[in-house]
């Protein structure tokens, strides 16, 4: 039986949808994993599951929560990560509106987004919970105004 990664399946997705997305270099992903644990992770040390050591986070429960990125993201450059200890693979897209029809050609799995100048963290995992950090929890509580 072969296993398919979440790089995979999400290189899949791009592939399908035509869109324009890059795989990051090993040596630029070291850094953006560095600056998110850094500012996002209690303890400044990587723990699996990473969203289960973020601090200063609020989040919501709602299956379909990546839905809303097409909103909550247009326009923002993203980087989209998953745990290491499961992917090591990163993606950045030039337009984080786009990550809506990517998961909607994915399993579902948990995954992380940021943005380069590390302003916020993002974490949807396998509870449907959308976990947000810095600038993002903003984005968060707005949701809950709805």
């Amino acid at each position: 039986m072969s296993y398919i990664t979440n790089s995979e399946e999400v290189s899949d997705a791009i592939k399908l949808l035509g869109l324009d997305a890059k795989q990051i270099s090993l040596e630029k992903k070291s850094v953006v994993f560095e600056k998110v644990i850094k500012k996002f992770i209690k303890n400044n040390k990587y723990y699996y599951p990473l969203w289960e050591n973020m601090h200063y986070s609020k989040g919501i429960r709602y299956q379909f929560a990546w839905k809303l990125f097409s909103k909550m993201l247009k326009g923002k450059e993203v980087v989209l990560f998953f745990d290491f200890d499961d992917d090591k693979n990163m993606f950045l897209f030039v337009d984080g509106g786009v990550l809506t029809d990517v998961f909607a050609n994915c399993f579902r799995f948990t995954f992380y987004i940021t943005n380069i100048e590390n302003t916020f963290l993002l974490a949807y995992n396998d509870h449907d919970y959308l976990i947000a950090s810095g600038e993002a929890i903003r984005w968060i509580e707005d949701m809950e105004l709805l």
